[in-house]
């Protein structure tokens, strides 16, 4: 995998009504808020797009020891496997919005989470975020799920982890 390829891991069927993006980045937050995203999808199928990003963190050498960076295929096997994990442990809830009709769609982007789904909420319907995310900054500040509050093309939810936890629905009778 190169820094600019995009990894995919698809569930489908039916066509959907619309795009819901779902930024997740291996926390329980991001968990949850998927969980509601699904809970969601389910009650008006759509398509739903799990989206983990990845991208080189900025480090400076100011003492000129040097600094070891992470190789780009570490970087992006850490979203892949974000990606994976979520996607196992939220996997009833996928496979009753799928049964109701739902696409759900896996991915990792290259670039800065909150400016990737910025940019992936111009063809969406709904962005979905946890409060706060996976880093240390993210978990005090929440600085993505701000960033696309103010900054998103589409309506947000931000899903706190104070929300209660969703029942999926049962899977339709044949």
């Amino acid at each position: 995998m190169t820094a600019n390829d995009t990894s995919t891991n698809t569930t489908t069927v039916n066509a959907g009504l619309g795009i819901m993006v779902v930024g997740v980045d291996g926390s329980e937050c991001s968990r949850h808020a998927l969980r509601w995203a699904l809970y969601a999808a389910a009650k008006a199928p759509c398509e739903v797009q799990l989206v983990a990003c990845w991208q080189r963190p900025l480090l400076f050498d100011a003492g000129g020891l040097g600094v070891a960076y992470p190789a780009d295929a570490d970087l992006a096997q850490a979203a892949t496997q974000w990606l994976s994990e979520t996607m196992e442990a939220c996997a009833a809830e996928i496979d009753a919005a799928v049964a109701a009709g739902c696409v759900v769609n896996g991915r990792t982007e290259v670039g800065a989470a909150d400016l990737v789904l910025e940019d992936l909420s111009k063809t969406a319907r709904l962005l979905v975020v946890g409060r706060r995310g996976h880093n240390a900054l993210d978990r005090l500040l929440g600085t993505t799920s701000r960033h696309v509050a103010d900054h998103a093309h589409c309506p947000v939810a931000v899903i706190p982890d104070s929300c209660p936890e969703p029942t999926p629905p049962a899977p339709p009778t044949p």
